[in-house]
């Protein structure tokens, strides 16, 4: 009876061993470290954009030839001219040498006829020429080129010519002429008074009086 019991006890051990949990090999658990991934940031577009300039260019400024209306001639400066004759072509050279008035144009005119009379808000204005006659072959070789105060027209700074009146200048601008000659003589006109005036010879040369 004592081997059956001893038997079973042994038994019992043996089961209860066997029922025993068999500790388990535990695998650490390893976390991966997190990534945070930042929010994707999309840069502003920079579009370019083309301008087209365009450039204007002012056209070069030209100036007229000194002696034209535009450009009159100034006190001194010479101008030649070849111009046609009835009876033949000529060429003459022009200068502006002297412009004198107001009160001095006065005295002098005064001085040369008493009778000389300014109009009411005139002056007088004399302007001193002189004329050389470069190139003259008329049919006629006694004939020579008359030139006179008449070929002279005065006008004021909107081109609109001055009338003119009798006035009665020293050394007049007139007589004959002959190639190779020179003539110089005055030239008046009344004007108003302080009036920038420009004087026209033959309608080919410009001179600016002031």
């Amino acid at each position: 009876m004592k081997k059956v019991i001893i038997l079973l006890l042994a038994l019992t051990l043996v089961l209860s061993g066997c029922s025993a949990a068999t500790p388990t090999a535990t695998t650490p658990t390893t976390t991966a470290p997190t990534t945070t991934i930042a929010p994707t940031t999309t840069a502003p577009t920079t579009t370019a954009t083309t301008v087209e300039t365009t450039r204007v260019t002012s056209p070069p400024t030209t100036t007229a030839q000194p002696g034209t209306r535009t450009n009159p001639a100034p006190l001194g400066m010479a101008r030649t001219v070849t111009a046609d004759a009835y009876n033949a072509k000529y060429e003459y050279t022009i200068t502006l040498l002297e412009v004198i008035r107001g009160a001095p144009a006065k005295a002098i005119i005064m001085k040369e006829n008493q009778f000389n009379k300014i109009p009411d808000g005139k002056e007088a204005i004399l302007a001193k020429f002189k004329f050389d006659l470069n190139k003259y072959d008329p049919t006629n070789e006694n004939e020579g080129l008359s030139v006179s105060d008449y070929s002279f027209d005065f006008f004021n700074k909107t081109y609109t010519k001055l009338v003119k009146e009798s006035i009665m200048a020293p050394n007049e601008f007139s007589g004959e002429i002959f190639e190779g000659g020179t003539l110089t003589g005055y030239v008046g006109i009344f004007a108003p008074i302080g009036e920038k005036v420009i004087v026209r010879y033959e309608d080919f040369v410009w001179f600016n009086i002031g």
